[in-house]
């Protein structure tokens, strides 16, 4: 009798197992979303405060260069990548546009690209890129 009863308990530890397994799958999965999703709204706020910092150096210099040097560093000092810088005075000001990208950290979510006809698709989702302008109309 006592045989039969300690296998009837063999299905609660099993259950338990697989609820913590799912509950712990289902939480790194939350993470990797919020990671995601953080790494985009940071790259589009680096990318706009970089420009307003070239703008603002350019103010104080008159320099095209030192603007770009305030926007490579900006954007440096805040662990992005410059991929793109320009300048436009067609409005009658200076206009900066700073294209920035930024690596996100995700647990699970990087093992994705090994996957076929994946890896394009996860590479643009972990490494976002933003392009933003120091026109107050952006």
């Amino acid at each position: 009798m006592h045989g039969s009863r300690f296998r009837q308990q063999d299905g609660f530890v099993r259950e338990s197992v697989t609820l913590l397994l799912i509950v712990v799958v289902i939480a790194v999965v939350v993470l990797d979303a919020v990671a995601l999703i953080q790494t985009d709204q940071t790259v589009k706020g680096n990318a706009n405060d970089a420009a307003l910092a070239a703008a603002e150096t350019y103010v104080q210099t008159n320099d095209n260069d030192a603007a770009l040097a305030a926007a490579k560093s900006f954007l440096a000092d805040h662990n992005d990548t410059m991929l793109g810088f320009s300048w436009s005075n067609a409005t009658g000001s200076m206009v900066y546009t700073v294209t920035a990208q930024r690596h996100a950290q995700t647990y699970v979510f990087h093992y994705l690209a090994k996957l076929p006809h994946m890896k394009d698709w996860v590479e643009r989702l972990l490494n976002p890129q933003a392009t933003r302008s120091s026109d107050s109309n952006d």
